[in-house]
């Protein structure tokens, strides 16, 4: 449950920055420039690893979850979401704002003091009006160090590298299939034999 939380937290956050103008005294929800984010996530059977990289000049967001050979990408601009499996070279193309459920059009934050993750300041927000939620800690400039609920650290960032992204990573690898939520994943069909074809005679 927490891991689930923390993957939707990730992919809900810059779509609610992309829905409507910012509150004066709210966290920033998204970078306001490139970074590559490792997380640590908390699951059932321990911690795993979670990369996360931004290309803020085209809205996209790129999760690696603790999954192999799965990857995500978010378009924040278009709400589209890319889940792209390479043992299948598949994508399931889908509507993020279906897919991802949202704390809300308009969701409340209360500072709750600073602190200092992976070696940077953040502010502490509670998301939501009533005490008991969940607590996001955000730098100055939009980057998600840290979710807490109930009193559990659910992600926490262990490394943070400013730089300008890689266009490749958020690219669509070439000569994956592309299906729509609901759609199954089917392989091309078989050639059917011509029956007016002539048959070859046995040697």
């Amino acid at each position: 449950m927490r891991r689930i939380l923390a993957a939707t937290c990730l992919i809900a956050l810059p779509l609610l920055a992309a829905s409507g103008a910012r509150a004066a005294d709210q966290p920033t929800l998204t970078p306001t420039r490139d970074v590559d984010i490792t997380y640590r996530v908390a699951g059932p059977n321990g911690t795993a690893e979670q990369r996360v990289r931004w290309d803020v000049a085209g809205g996209r967001q790129r999760i690696d979850p603790p999954t192999p050979g799965l990857h995500i990408i978010v378009d924040t601009h278009t709400h589209h979401l890319d889940s792209i499996r390479d043992a299948e070279q598949l994508v399931l193309e889908l509507d993020a704002t279906v897919a991802v459920p949202r704390p809300g059009a308009d969701p409340a934050y209360a500072r709750h003091g600073t602190d200092t993750v992976a070696g940077l300041p953040c502010t502490v927000w509670q998301a939501g009006a009533s005490e008991g939620g969940a607590e996001l800690c955000f730098t100055d400039d939009g980057v998600l160090l840290r979710i807490t609920a109930g009193g559990h650290v659910v992600t926490e960032a262990e490394t943070v590298t400013y730089g300008p992204s890689n266009p490749v990573d958020f690219a669509i690898p070439s000569g994956y299939r592309r299906i729509g939520a609901g759609q199954t994943a089917k392989k091309p069909a078989a050639a059917t034999p011509d029956p007016a074809a002539p048959k070859e005679s046995p040697p």
